[in-house]
């Protein structure tokens, strides 16, 4: 182990390429999720519908396309991260994984996300996931790099996940609801 190592980033060289592809897809960012459950009590007092099954399908299908989204984005900036002090272990960038690997995970989670959302049979989640995908591709190939351009398109990715709460409730977000979760995800 070298002493400057972030402790989050030690693996070793010979780890199960399993390990690799899951810090890849880093399953821990899905806590940003919790924000398709907060329009959930407010939908359950008014005239929303909880079934478990399509919230469910819903949220898996969100935390997908997140796992899509991260993996591109490291493909991406590959070469930047293997010049950062904590980003050089990452999978792709330490080359515990290869480019093509990635390129066909991300594809791949990106249908399996789309399809979850066609399962869910809510026509607004379709829209939605596609949206999320769309946007957070264009931060990753451009949008990143323009000042203020990134800080919205991140935070958009917040409020796509409270209308995609909405849209898994059957229930039309609140004007207050989008100021409050627009206010939080800038501030954030």
């Amino acid at each position: 182990m070298r002493m400057n190592e972030p402790v989050g980033d030690r693996q070793s060289q010979s780890s199960h390429p399993a390990t690799h592809l899951g810090r890849l897809l880093r399953p821990t960012h899905w806590l940003k999720n919790v924000f398709v459950v907060i329009p959930v009590p407010f939908a359950l007092g008014g005239d929303g519908v909880l079934q478990f099954s399509v919230f469910g399908i819903g949220l898996l299908a969100m935390c997908v396309a997140n796992s899509s989204v991260y993996v591109f984005n490291d493909w991406v900036d590959v070469e930047r991260d293997r010049d950062h002090p904590v980003k050089r272990f990452r999978p792709l960038a330490s080359k515990q994984l290869s480019g093509s690997t990635a390129l066909i995970l991300s594809a791949s989670l990106a249908i399996v996300a789309m399809i979850l959302a066609v399962v869910s049979e809510r026509a607004m989640v379709v829209s939605l996931i596609g949206g999320y995908l769309g946007l957070q591709l264009f931060y990753c190939v451009r949008g990143k790099d323009v000042p203020l351009v990134d800080v919205f398109l991140l935070s958009s990715g917040f409020v796509i996940r409270v209308l995609l709460g909405c849209a898994l409730v059957s229930a039309a977000p609140s004007n207050w609801l989008l100021l409050c979760s627009s206010a939080l995800a800038l501030f954030l």
